[in-house]
């Protein structure tokens, strides 16, 4: 069985930071060694959040990117999207038609979903440019130095892949975080701009954790 994102990132990613860490800035930094992890726990699908569309418009809409993104890059193989999006093949079907999705030239024109390599060297650097001002700037460089080449071990070890759920999941936090700070925290302003009952957003928000 496959291991989901966060036990990869424990068991195999977590050493690795703790490894480089140690090596090059001299000391175990558990908290930036734990906030580098947090980061790369969470689904790697970079997409924008427009909160000017309802929340069923956007969740559409993000739904139609990341099995877009998917399709091209199993080539429009239906049976391998359904296995990495943890679907099944009747409904990512019904979901093509449903998105107007376009899958016919996808085998002339391959696109890769991302660029993983390129988004763990983000969630690092993003991360450890927080420390900078409690660390040594020597050994800080030094680390520095050695993000890239720390990138491409991690990015061997996490799944190529993520569920459509576990995208999904993150994609609202990220568009509900949003829309509710646009509206000053008040929950029934930003049902009504997003075109959510008050008590199904006060729901989700409850159970995404979004505060």
């Amino acid at each position: 069985m496959r291991m989901k994102l966060d036990e990869v990132v424990d068991v195999r990613v977590k050493p690795l930071i703790e490894g480089a860490v140690h090596k090059y800035i001299g000391m175990h930094l558990s908290q930036l060694e734990q906030d580098v992890s947090d980061r790369l726990k969470k689904p790697l699908f970079d997409y924008p959040v427009d909160t000017s569309r309802t929340f069923r418009q956007a969740r559409q809409l993000f739904r139609k990117a990341f099995l877009s993104a998917l399709l091209e890059r199993h080539l429009g193989n239906v049976s391998e999207v359904a296995a990495c999006a943890g679907i099944k093949r009747e409904t990512i079907h019904r979901l093509i038609k449903q998105l107007d999705i376009a899958v016919t030239d996808m085998r002339k024109h391959p696109a890769p979903i991302y660029q993983q390599e390129d988004m763990v060297r983000s969630a690092i650097q993003k991360t450890v440019q927080v420390y900078k001002p409690s660390l040594n700037q020597d050994k800080y460089d030094n680390f520095y130095t050695q993000i890239e080449h720390l990138s491409k071990e991690i990015a061997k070890e996490l799944p190529e892949e993520w569920d459509l759920a576990q995208a999904e999941t993150e994609w609202e936090k990220r568009f509900l975080r949003k829309a509710v700070k646009e509206h000053g925290g008040n929950v029934s302003k930003t049902a009504r701009a997003i075109g959510l009952r008050y008590e199904t957003l006060h729901r989700k928000l409850k159970a995404l954790e979004v505060g």
